[in-house]
């Protein structure tokens, strides 16, 4: 097993719990110092939190992130000293590795943790020197470091009050130091949140904090994260985004958050299967995190692969009963396969799970108006009424545009979407361009106007296997040679070696050509969600895919005059079954 660590959250042995954010502080500050260590795994923050204030075995924390070596500590703080203990096991034998007590006084919190990270490092490798440790914070001053640390706290419990009291403790370490970048970090994160639940107008602030962050210290990976969102959500500058993203991969390829970022931007911007993938990354370094469980049980539902969303979203069950969000998934999976009494238990159960009365009713809204019962939708749009009166900054757009999605009434539909996207509400747009739920409206000339409003336009062809039929395929070989097709017109493409035969219909007339480049170089140029892959050699346009055979392991295609068998790899055969029938369904 490769060397790996699990932090866990330190413990707060102080009189008081005002100093849990100390205690949590350094936990995560040691968390995000080793992970710029090439040599060693570590457990993301999400994964260490997992465990706080739980009792779990190492054979239990063994068998849940595969980690070799086990990080406990606690902290103590009276007056102006501090007294830290940590304790390094190998959990393959259960042995102490390193134990040591500090206590240094508060004023040397920043050079105790770089200590800590100090020993840590020459556990596990010859280095005698780190220095990645701690966070820059200007002049060494650590009350702005404890305002810091108090808004990262803050922020973390993802409350509007938290995120609140989360900014102004990231203006009071700004006051303290102006040029702390990391304080500027926190606050474009906070203002984020900020205009995300309260009001659109937080983004510009987001943004002033992201570039000041980012003008300070560009390695930090923070800032380049609020900035991928701000592109995407309020400036609408999707090429900007993918180019922060890119940055931010430089930064550290191997961050969950990095790719799961990425997976939201491609299921925006349509492409839901190179969003698959980025979402199975994700989860792959942070598999604890039902958040991001979450996001890869809706890029799979985004990708018409239901039999996998399902898997995911019971995931995230398993590690949180309580996560109602995977509810409404599953209700919508139900409701795309319009298995309506299905769909019905989902969303009773996600309104109950919420646990407030106002609240979460939009998935019955939409499946009342789809099944007939319009005095019920009606009722769901008189509670919708009665929120907004109640809190009129709410964004509640997306769920009056899915209710009167449900009744039929398109001209309130496009209202609403107009609305949501005006917000700038992160859901709305989110959902446009792939959602099943929208393809119905997908060529009504006002979708097409929305998409070109925000600049999702040149994206559109993605949009769902029914639409972009029409988009222009290019692909560009080693040799700089230059391939252009009609993307409805291609039947399959097929490795050969290191190159990539296209073979393509136009007029009735067969064509294939073979282009020095290899199929997987194809695939980084391809965007357009009616060709999939259903082999390491192979790419089908699923328009031309037939019949499935033997079980599910061979596609057999229309439109053409000779034999040829595309196989499905054994791990391919859920997602191209899907897919498949999502089309059939759809034609």
């Amino acid at each position: 097993m490769k060397k790996s660590l699990l932090i866990l959250p330190f413990r707060n042995l102080g009189p008081s719990t005002d100093d849990d954010f100390l205690s949590d502080g350094i936990t995560e500050e040691l968390i995000s110092a080793l992970t710029k260590l090439g040599h060693l795994h570590i457990a993301s923050r999400t994964s260490s939190f997992f465990f706080k204030g739980k009792n779990f075995s190492l054979e239990e924390i063994k068998s849940k992130l595969q980690v070799s070596h086990l990080l406990e500590g606690s902290i103590r703080r009276q007056a102006e000293k501090l007294r830290i203990t940590v304790h390094l096991t190998d959990i393959e034998n259960g042995f102490t590795k390193w134990s040591e007590t500090f206590n240094p006084a508060y004023g040397d919190l920043l050079s105790v943790q770089e200590e800590i990270a100090a020993c840590i490092t020459k556990k596990f490798t010859n280095e005698t020197v780190f220095k990645e440790m701690p966070p820059s914070v200007p002049n060494n001053d650590v009350v702005a470091y404890e305002y810091y640390l108090k808004g990262q706290y803050h922020y973390n419990l993802y409350t509007v009050e938290h995120m609140r009291k989360g900014v102004d403790w990231f203006e009071k370490a700004i006051q303290r130091q102006p040029d702390f970048a990391l304080a500027y970090a926190g606050l474009a994160h906070g203002y984020l949140g900020l205009g995300g639940y309260e009001h659109p107008s937080f983004y510009h602030k987001a943004k002033q904090a992201a570039i000041k962050s980012i003008s300070l210290n560009d390695s930090l990976l923070e800032p380049h994260l609020s900035l991928v969102y701000l592109q995407m959500f309020y400036d609408w500058d999707w090429p900007g985004a993918e180019q922060s993203i890119q940055r931010a991969l430089e930064i550290n390829v191997r961050s969950a958050v990095v790719h799961r970022i990425k997976g939201v931007f491609n299921q925006v911007t349509g492409r839901p299967l190179q969003a698959v993938e980025d979402h199975e990354i994700a989860t792959k370094h942070d598999p604890l995190n039902v958040v991001f469980l979450k996001g890869l049980a809706r890029s799979l539902y985004l990708a018409r692969r239901y039999g996998d969303a399902i898997v995911e979203y019971q995931k995230t069950l398993v590690l949180d009963p309580a996560f109602y969000p995977a509810l409404e998934g599953l209700g919508f999976i139900a409701a795309a396969q319009q298995n309506w009494p299905e769909a019905l238990e989902y969303f009773k159960r996600y309104q109950q799970a919420i646990g407030h009365p106002p609240k979460g009713w939009f998935g019955l809204g939409y499946m009342a108006g789809k099944t007939g019962d319009v005095d019920l939708a009606y009722d769901i749009l008189q509670k919708h009424d009665k929120r907004k009166e109640e809190k009129p900054n709410q964004t509640l757009d997306l769920n009056y545009a899915l209710i009167y999605l449900g009744l039929g009434q398109l001209d309130k539909v496009f209202t609403y979407l107009n609305n949501g996207v005006d917000k700038h509400h992160i859901y709305t747009i989110g959902a446009l361009l792939c959602d099943p739920v929208f393809d119905e409206i997908r060529n009504d000339e006002r979708y097409s106007r929305i998409l070109k409003k925000i600049g999702l336009d040149a994206y559109a062809p993605n949009r769902s296997l029914n639409n972009g039929i029409n988009h222009i395929l290019k692909i560009q070989s080693d040799t700089k040679e230059k391939i252009e097709l009609v993307a409805n017109q291609v039947i399959y493409i097929a490795a050969d070696g290191n190159y990539s035969r296209v073979v393509w219909k136009d007029q009735n007339k067969l064509n294939d050509r073979l282009l020095r480049i290899t199929l997987s170089g194809v695939v980084k140029q391809l965007n357009n969600s009616t060709l999939i892959q259903t082999h390491r050699s192979f790419l089908v346009n699923i328009k031309n895919m037939d019949t499935i055979l033997k079980e599910g392991r061979t596609v057999v295609l229309k439109n053409i005059d000779f034999n040829i068998d595309i196989p499905i790899s054994r791990q391919k055969t859920k997602s191209v079954i899907d897919l498949f029938n999502a089309m059939k369904k759809q034609v």
